[in-house]
This record gives C-alpha cells, sequence and structure tokens, in this order.
C-alpha cells in the first residue's frame, strides 16, 4: 500500500504504482516543458497565445498526486484499479490578478469590445476610441484557461459577450481638453521645507493613466513610478533619523533626544499629483506630520 493506484495518468503521464514522492518528481520532470508552453486561444474569429507564468497558472504535483488517491489493502478495490483507467485532472492554481491582467491585454490587442480611454505617445495625448464588439467574459475565461492548462492539445475558445461602451468618444475628447493636455502642459512643483522639486510634463505622461468611474475617466498617478524617475532629485523631500545620544561638552552628561527620519510618501504624492492635473500652475506643499512621513498638505496656485 502507499503508492498511487494502478493506471492513473496525469495530463498523458502514468503514475500509477509509484511512491508519492516518485510521482511527484516524475509530473514535475515530464510536464516541465508543456507547463511553460503557451496557450492558443480563440476570441471569435481572431486566435492568439496567452503565457501561462504572466497569465498567473501554477501547476501543483504534490495536490495534483494526492487528489490521485493510494493504493487500498482492500482487494475488491485494488482489483478494480488494476482493470480500470483513471485519469486525474492536474492541479492548478490562478493568480486572479494576474491572468485579469492578461486577459485585459488580450482583450485590446484583438480589437474586442471596450470602453474608450486616452493614452500618450510621448507628450501628446491619444485617443482611444470606444468600441462596441465582444469582450472576453473574464469570469467565466479564467476556469476555462484553467481547465485546458496542461490537458488541451486544441485551441481553446473562450467565452465572450456584447460589450456596449460606457466611455463615449465625447468622453474622452472632454477628458483629453479638460485633464490630458492640461497635464502635461507644466511641471508640478513639490514643495518642502523650501526646496522644490519639478515634476516634469514627460514623468507625468510616462505615469498617467486613465479609468473609467461611471460614465467619465478618471486619472491615475503612479505614485511609485514618479518617485522612481525622480530618483535622487527626491533626496530634499527625504530627512535622516539619529538616534539619542549624550553632550558632554558642559562636562555634565545631557541628554540629546533622538530625531524620527521621514521620506515622501509616493502612494498619497500619486493621488495628489492626479488631483491638481488640470490646473495651471500648480504646487503642492509637503509637510512632515507626527508619524515622521510627508504628506501633502494643501494645494494651491503659484
Amino acid at each position: 500500500g502507499g503508492g498511487v493506484l494502478p493506471n492513473t495518468k496525469v495530463a498523458g503521464v502514468s503514475i500509477g504504482g509509484l511512491s508519492p514522492a516518485k510521482a511527484e518528481a516524475k509530473l514535475q520532470a515530464r510536464l516541465a516543458d508543456k507547463a511553460k508552453a503557451p496557450i492558443r486561444v480563440l476570441v471569435g474569429d481572431k486566435q492568439a497565445d496567452v503565457d501561462p507564468a504572466a497569465a498567473g497558472l501554477t501547476f501543483d504535483p504534490k495536490a495534483t498526486v494526492a487528489a490521485a488517491g493510494k493504493r487500498a489493502a482492500n482487494p475488491v478495490s485494488l482489483v478494480t484499479a488494476l482493470l480500470g483507467h483513471r485519469v486525474v485532472e492536474p492541479a492548478v492554481a490562478v493568480d486572479v490578478a494576474k491572468m485579469t491582467g492578461q486577459l485585459d491585454k488580450l482583450d485590446a490587442s484583438l480589437g474586442g469590445g471596450h470602453d474608450g480611454g486616452v493614452r500618450f505617445d510621448g507628450l501628446a495625448p491619444v485617443a482611444i476610441a470606444p468600441v462596441k464588439g465582444q469582450g472576453i467574459v473574464k469570469e467565466k475565461a479564467i476556469p476555462v484557461l484553467r481547465g485546458a492548462y496542461l490537458t488541451s492539445s486544441e485551441p481553446v475558445r473562450l467565452p465572450t459577450a456584447l460589450v456596449d461602451p460606457a466611455i463615449s468618444a465625447d468622453v474622452v475628447r472632454h477628458t483629453i481638453e479638460t485633464i490630458a493636455k492640461p497635464a502635461v502642459a507644466a511641471p508640478v512643483a513639490l514643495d518642502v521645507a523650501g526646496s522644490q522639486v519639478d515634476v516634469s510634463p514627460s514623468i507625468i505622461a510616462q505615469n498617467l493613466t486613465f479609468k473609467p468611474s461611471g460614465n467619465a475617466l478618471a486619472p491615475v498617478i503612479d505614485g511609485p513610478g514618479v518617485a522612481a524617475a525622480l530618483g535622487d532629485k527626491l533626496k530634499p523631500l527625504t530627512t535622516p533619523g539619529k538616534d539619542a545620544s549624550f553632550d558632554l561638552s558642559s562636562g555634565a552628561p545631557v541628554i540629546v533626544p533622538s530625531r524620527p527620519g521621514a521620506t515622501a510618501d509616493v502612494e498619497k504624492l500619486g493621488d495628489a499629483i492626479a488631483n491638481v492635473l488640470s490646473q495651471l500652475p500648480r504646487s503642492l506643499v509637503v509637510a512632515l506630520d507626527q508619524a515622521s512621513k510627508f504628506w501633502i498638505l494643501n494645494v494651491f496656485d503659484l
């Protein structure tokens, strides 16, 4: 007893009679290439490939072998297993966030139905026209892809549904004129304790996206992306911490209190910049709060 039931296969790999450890090792070795192979999908009349790793699909040999079961001492069960052929589905984990992101890209690349939007080509805002058409139904497509992973040799058809865009071309034009163009017309000045750091229009364009919000498009600034682009220029927004110490200059020990360090809160910085993109000119005053972090306190016109 203890081995995998006889005549058991997983994705074409026979593991019947092997110990669990040997079965896991065999599956890992034999399915390694297949686990990395792209999955060919059909969306309407178009084809594309999905990278399993990028889509968050992961094969779990241990869970697969556990699901396959073990030989039992019961002779009736053993005879039944010897005469039968068992096909066990591979255990597959899915990172839903990664999968959803890949399906969004797939929808866009295949020209399926989608809302209107705005993107940047350098400093020029470009309209993404709304398209009424078939879009991938993600909540149904995820289990379809999960089931096809490692087992299907044929293209997998993903479920679709008619998409009637909520973001119209008029909304896109309005967003470009009132937010996108002003956003890259001038830098945003960050001011802290008398030091100024400018977020250039190119950095703004590189880190600005728009997301649907009801029937409108809302600007989103990637705060960490802005911080990465500024690099050493953010040093004026950083103060080093200092441990407590003793001052012996007077002949008697005097305690010098510690001083907390501080850094810019880049997440809140992104939100703050997004809130002033339609203003010209614009500046953000950054100050130190009680939690030893820089926070956006107020916004004003220069």
